[in-house]
């Protein structure tokens, strides 16, 4: 449950998922540590969060309903933008379903 009202989740990641591919001596996965460090700073506000990111290791599936539910429920988009992010045909349907939805609320707020 997101702490802004009328969401699901407060913060929606998006990625690209070959980006989160383990490295290193420890197989760090640093997107993931990354969400998990933004959870934990926001939290040290003193202020709950709900953060959805796509988990599929593969990120070859087709664009899921589950995820363009996310983005219509999410009150914030971040993007790790590299350069795999952006030549992806993911991340511009991800921007372009937030922004769409985004343009909704703004004319929601206005009446």
């Amino acid at each position: 449950m997101a702490h802004l009202p009328g969401f699901s989740a407060d913060i929606f990641v998006s990625y690209s998922h070959i980006d989160n591919k383990p490295f290193g001596v420890n197989d760090t996965r640093w997107v993931s540590q990354f969400h998990h460090y933004l959870e934990i700073r926001v939290r040290q506000l003193g202020l709950p969060v709900t953060i959805w990111r796509d988990n599929k290791t593969g990120g070859t599936d087709a664009f899921s309903d589950e995820t363009l539910q996310q983005l219509q429920h999410s009150a914030i988009l971040v993007s790790i933008v590299t350069p795999n992010y952006v030549q992806s045909d993911w991340y511009k349907r991800e921007l372009d379903a937030f922004i769409k939805v985004a343009a909704n609320w703004r004319s929601e707020d206005r009446k």
